[in-house]
């Protein structure tokens, strides 16, 4: 059941304009307000929804998955990726500024696709974390602000940039770029939701309003509402995700109701691209900066050009954003930038050179949980990947393996599988693997096998490299999604 209120629909309407994010309470010392405060480069750790190329190496190790959905191409729509399990395993070896959880569809959650709550499971380790999320409907978005709100997120990120076609087609992602009076409307009703108190009273349990359906709880389940059993700020879902949370929407919404709640501040940003079908900053990103977002990433690159060329770190690019969000509007939206970053320490020079706020990285993280460590010293060694790609599957099994496949984790062997001798034979063995205690006898072994010397360490740099794009795909991909 929808949670749309009248003031909802006002902000769909374009009935209600937003303030400064200065003079509002949820902002005030919210995660990106303390950042902006803080003064130094921030460094986010993207959701990383796509990917050019695939991280399980060559279309051969792909098919060893066996899985349709695997299936190779140059530019991919890789979910499933940055999930909790990688995420904890980050926040343990070397943890950015800010976290995102994957881009979620604000219609799934609102239709009852239970699934979807497994891309919403994080940990306290994982603070501050921020949820994705994506949709073409500003009541949708309004009603899904709400639970995020309610599972204790710091803030919500709204998803304008993604840029494959049939999330374009549904008016949503980049194809919000052509629509800018629709994605005003979908950010001022996250900004609403993000303002109103819902009721939300400070560590308060509010009495359950369970259906016959959902009444059913096991003892089990049960168990985990006692406040004594999981973080005072977090839903009891977050503490143990197994598929009988997930088997009723109903069950969740109830779980929600008798979660303790605490008032926290709260963040609305936007990740958007440069364009459409070509490039239209001046057009595009005022639009944005209009509803004061409290933080606004962008990926330099367009809809149409999606991952298939590199972004465009020029003056003429980069220094347009800088200029409008901090001379032409002058407000304390903070820019990050997004694109080709592989490392800290190149986020840092960009950051520097154009004068941003921040910089997400996303691939240089697969196969690297230690690419955020201060302590860090270049490539980890052979060992180093092992063992996090050990902890990384046991985690997912733990936390996701009733919900989905293991295929998905098999993503990951390509990035983590490199640096020594014979890994394409290596990754194969791992690919061919049908159970987790499969996988783990394998990588133990190949630990002993480098610790003993016999396996030799070898550096090829093609091992770092993900597939080299084809910009001739382009030619391929409409400039209107959206007919």
């Amino acid at each position: 059941m929808s949670l749309t209120s009248d003031v909802a629909k006002a902000a769909a309407s374009r009935g209600w304009k937003p303030r400064p994010s200065r003079e509002l309470q949820r902002f005030q010392n919210s995660v990106f307000d303390r950042l902006r405060r803080r003064g130094k480069p921030i460094l986010v750790l993207a959701p990383l929804a796509n990917v050019t190329g695939t991280c399980c190496g060559s279309v051969e190790e792909l098919q060893r998955c066996r899985t349709p959905s695997l299936t190779f191409r140059s530019c991919t729509a890789f979910s499933g990726l940055v999930d909790a399990s990688f995420r904890k395993v980050i926040a343990r070896y070397g943890k950015p500024d800010v976290m995102y959880t994957e881009f979620v569809s604000t219609g799934g959650l609102i239709r009852g696709a239970s699934k979807l709550m497994s891309d919403l499971l994080y940990s306290t380790e994982e603070r501050p974390i921020v949820a994705q999320l994506f949709g073409s409907d500003p009541a949708e978005m309004y009603d899904c602000v709400i639970k995020v709100k309610r599972m204790g997120f710091d803030g919500v990120d709204i998803n304008m940039g993604c840029p494959d076609r049939t999330v374009c087609r549904q008016g949503c992602g980049a194809g919000l770029i052509d629509r800018p009076e629709l994605a005003q409307a979908i950010i001022g009703a996250a900004q609403l939701a993000a303002e109103e108190d819902h009721g939300f009273e400070d560590m308060r349990f509010v009495t359950p309003q369970l259906s016959p359906d959902s009444a059913e709880i096991s003892p089990s389940l049960e168990k985990l509402l006692d406040p004594r059993h999981h973080d005072p700020h977090l839903p009891p879902t977050i503490v143990s995700p197994k598929s009988e949370i997930f088997q009723s929407t109903k069950i969740y919404d109830g779980l929600l109701q008798r979660a303790p709640i605490r008032r926290r501040p709260f963040s609305v940003s936007v990740k958007t691209r440069i364009g459409s079908a070509k490039e239209t900053i001046d057009e595009w990103i005022p639009k944005v900066l209009e509803m004061h977002p409290d933080a606004m990433t962008v990926h330099f690159r367009t809809r149409k050009e999606q991952s298939l060329v590199p972004a465009h770190w020029t003056d003429e690019v980069v220094g347009k954003t800088v200029d409008w969000v901090k001379n032409r509007f002058g407000h304390e939206t903070l820019v990050m930038g997004n694109g080709d970053v592989r490392t800290p320490e190149e986020a840092l020079q960009k950051i520097d050179r154009w004068g941003l706020d921040g910089v997400m990285i996303g691939r240089g993280i697969y196969g690297n949980p230690f690419l955020f460590s201060k302590a860090s010293n270049g490539l980890p060694a052979p060992q180093q990947r092992l063992n996090a790609l050990l902890e990384h599957h046991l985690l997912y099994e733990e936390l996701l393996g009733d919900v989905k496949p293991m295929a998905i984790m098999k993503k990951h062997y390509k990035a983590y599988v490199v640096g020594f001798q014979d890994c394409k034979i290596h990754r194969g063995r791992l690919m061919d693997a049908k159970t987790t205690d499969e996988v783990v006898v394998i990588i133990k072994d190949l630990i002993q096998q480098l610790n003993e010397g016999r396996l030799a360490i070898r550096t090829n740099p093609e091992d770092f490299q993900l597939p080299t794009p084809d910009p001739s795909l382009m030619e391929n991909e409409p400039d209107d999604v959206l007919t």
